[in-house]
């Protein structure tokens, strides 16, 4: 719907909304926040059906509401908009990356070099529109992103974390990109756990403790992950798992492949958990390449501010209310304060050295099956 005043963006999705109407839709819900996703592309909703099929509301369940979120992805020729667009700052975090960026009257419009997709984004708008099916991932990024900006503007703050719960209380495994997040994540769901998120976790403090809440979307995770983890190999071809059984550990540890882990076909039934309390902080700061002992420190982000760099996590180009100049770099550069304020009462465990995922992954067990955070912690939300 364009509005009695609209905006350039507004004109933008009308020019391509008008030669492609919408005929297929998936409703989903992720806690109490509801989604309405929309294209004229069924193989492209059928496809995040199933992806997103935890989450996905059956139409007999469906009554009229007002969505806080709709999503409209149009499967088309890349339109030329005539814009001018600019690179969005390099992430140290996110080596490889190729986004790009032209803000606009009313909002944003983003793209990716070489997928012949644009993202248009404004206050009320999400539209893609391009090879759409080609990208579903981008399609499925696009509505983590929204999501998040939700809470964002409700007052949470975005982590570079994994995390795991049980019985509704559970561990943020924080890391830089490629220090083994996932895979830890994945180890620990063998031990009961269950999933709340892969590489991005928000955090609020709500009275005297800490709610985590993930995000609706698969771990993404190396072949390594795969091969090393007896659940998660038969993912693999037999010929493939040979072929990596013949590389060395390093190799393994650095080949970028990416497969989603579809977490309740090879954990069972009930392993998702959207929100849990946040018991504890663990920060993988280990290495490979170091041949000192693994070193496990319990402390504080206030005893230990240097982890603040770590933990927190700048929601990129995606995010309306991160405005950037050309050439920014201090986009990436978050104010540590409310990452202090909401986290000072967690414990945090720093984990340096060598590379020892049994060893943590005992600890990890231990901290989760420690008092609970609070018994009466539901009553406080």
């Amino acid at each position: 719907m364009i509005s009695e005043h609209p905006t350039r963006l507004d004109r933008l999705m009308q020019v391509v909304a008008e030669h492609h109407p919408m005929h297929a839709e998936l409703r989903l819900q992720f806690d109490d926040f509801h989604a309405l996703l929309e294209s004229n592309c069924e193989a492209l909703i059928e496809r995040l059906q199933v992806y997103f099929r935890h989450y996905a509301q059956h139409s007999d369940d469906v009554i009229a509401r007002e969505y806080e979120l709709r999503v409209v992805a149009i499967e088309a020729p890349e339109p030329d908009f005539g814009l001018e667009f600019e690179a969005w700052p390099a992430d140290p975090q996110r080596p490889g990356k190729s986004e790009q960026f032209a803000n606009v009257d009313g909002g944003r419009v983003v793209r990716q070099a070489g997928k012949g997709l644009q993202l248009l984004l404004g206050p009320d708008l999400t539209l893609a529109v391009g090879a759409c099916l080609r990208n579903s991932q981008q399609i499925i990024n696009l509505i983590n992103a929204r999501y998040t900006e939700r809470l964002l503007d409700a007052g949470w703050l975005l982590c570079h974390a994994a995390a795991v719960a049980w019985e509704g209380t559970g561990l943020a495994l924080a890391g830089v990109s490629g220090s083994g997040k996932s895979t830890l994540a994945l180890r620990l769901l063998r031990h009961g756990a269950q999933f709340v998120s892969n590489d991005r976790l928000l955090v609020r403090h709500v009275g005297r403790h800490t709610r985590m809440s993930g995000l609706p979307k698969l771990p993404r995770v190396n072949p390594g992950t795969l091969l090393g983890d007896p659940s998660l190999r038969a993912l693999l071809s037999s010929e493939r798992a040979h072929e990596l059984s013949q590389l060395s550990e390093q190799a393994l540890w650095e080949l970028e492949d990416k497969h989603d882990v579809d977490i309740e076909r090879v954990y069972g039934p009930g392993r998702i958990a959207l929100m849990a309390w946040l018991r504890a902080l663990v920060v993988l700061t280990w290495s490979r390449e170091s041949t000192s002992p693994t070193k496990v420190t319990r402390t504080t982000l206030g005893d230990s501010p240097h982890l603040i760099s770590i933990i927190a996590k700048h929601p990129g180009p995606f995010y309306r209310g991160g405005a950037v100049r050309s050439g920014d770099d201090s986009v990436h550069a978050l104010d540590p304060a409310p990452y202090f304020a909401a986290l000072k009462h967690v414990p945090v465990v720093e984990i340096s050295g060598a590379v020892d995922f049994e060893l943590v992954q005992r600890l990890c067990v231990e901290l989760a099956t420690a008092q609970p955070v609070h018994d009466h912690a539901a009553h406080e939300a």
